[in-house]
């Protein structure tokens, strides 16, 4: 059965919990997100994404055999992202994740980051939309949040399939186009950092290309692209390591299919404390 028609018959059902899992207190793909390593079933503010089904040893969590995605040693518009083994101290492999609203302000909490806007759900899962910025040892590319200089993950047709056919490699993009307007989490104080859970950051009119959602299935997520599956309404393109690539592959995005290479789970830091500048290593 397709991942998207198992999605769409359990989407409701879903929806508050997975809400809730968004702020669920998790840990960190490596020490710049002050933590240990401990994949989440949903989106947090900063972490990484893992295959599990490319494991050849399947810890349940990430370990040295586990396809982790990776930036490039630099980074610079267009630079191309890949799946490379996971290695707990490579900042590479951390991002940082805004969960899309329609606006934000007033009081914001951790089931609810968008305050007194709402959250932007996509309609294949009914689950929240979020943009993941490019955030090696937890700092912005530009100095800061909202700065031209920061990266976040979108993607370019390029001849890099079987012929020269084209395929959609994901790379590193300019993070405030089409008005995009992103807030840090907050800390809400319920525990000491690095365990508090905080307030996810959050992100206003972001570039529909730079928007997935984790679509959720059997095992794990598939993470679908907006501009190219029409608002989560057509066929899903999903996040893929291309030609099942081990133990290195290219990041693209592909038709959803099912396929071990396209199974993917989060790798989590704690909610927000991680963007208050509360700690060095995050933004």
């Amino acid at each position: 059965m397709s991942r998207r028609i198992a999605a769409l018959a359990g989407g409701l059902v879903l929806a508050a919990a997975l809400t809730t899992t968004w702020a669920t207190a998790g840990h960190a793909t490596t020490g710049t997100c002050l933590g240990t390593q401990n994949p989440v079933s949903g989106p947090v503010s900063c972490g990484g994404l893992y295959l599990p089904g490319m494991d050849p040893s399947p810890a349940g969590q990430p370990n040295a055999g586990t396809l982790t995605l990776t930036t490039p040693p630099s980074n610079f518009w267009n630079a191309p992202l890949s799946f490379d083994l996971y290695s707990p101290s490579d900042s590479r492999q951390d991002f940082t994740l805004y969960e899309r609203c329609t606006s934000v302000g007033g009081t914001r909490t951790e089931t609810n980051p968008c305050g007194s806007g709402t959250p932007v759900l996509n309609a294949a899962s009914n689950q929240p939309e979020f943009v993941a910025e490019i955030t090696p040892f937890g700092h912005h590319l530009g100095g800061g949040l909202n700065t031209p200089g920061n990266l976040c993950i979108s993607w370019v047709a390029q001849r890099i399939g079987p012929n020269h056919r084209f395929r959609f490699s994901m790379v590193e993009r300019t993070c405030d186009t089409f008005g995009a307007v992103f807030t840090a989490g907050i800390d809400d104080g319920t525990n000491p950092a690095p365990s508090n859970t905080g307030v996810t950051g959050v992100v206003v009119s972001p570039n529909p290309f730079q928007t997935f959602a984790a679509i959720p299935g059997n095992g794990g997520d598939v993470i679908a692209n907006d501009a190219l599956s029409h608002n989560f309404h057509d066929l899903l393109y999903v996040v893929d390591d291309q030609g099942l690539g081990y133990p290195a592959g290219r990041a693209i995005l592909y038709p959803e299919n099912d396929n071990r290479n396209q199974i993917a789970a989060f790798i989590g830091c704690n909610g927000a404390v991680i963007t208050t500048g509360l700690s060095f290593n995050c933004p």
